[in-house]
């Protein structure tokens, strides 16, 4: 079974008017520790909020793929 937290850290307000067109309103690391059948694996990944208040990831791994939705 793979459980996943999302641990978010300290958040910045986006102040590109491009990024903002597009809906990006400010960005946050987050840290993941994944439990994977018994083996705890921790990343960190870059992440957009948008106007909406939805979060994805940027980038992405094996086990946090690209726009991954963080809801915690």
């Amino acid at each position: 079974m793979k459980t996943i937290t999302a641990n978010k850290m300290s958040r910045v307000e986006n102040t590109d008017d491009e990024l903002l067109a597009q809906g990006v309103v400010a960005f946050q690391m987050v840290e993941f520790v994944i439990n994977f059948f018994g083996n705890e694996i921790t990343t960190h990944h870059d992440t957009k909020i948008m106007q909406d208040g939805s979060q994805f990831v940027i980038g992405g791994c094996g086990f946090i793929p690209e726009g991954y939705e963080v809801t915690a």
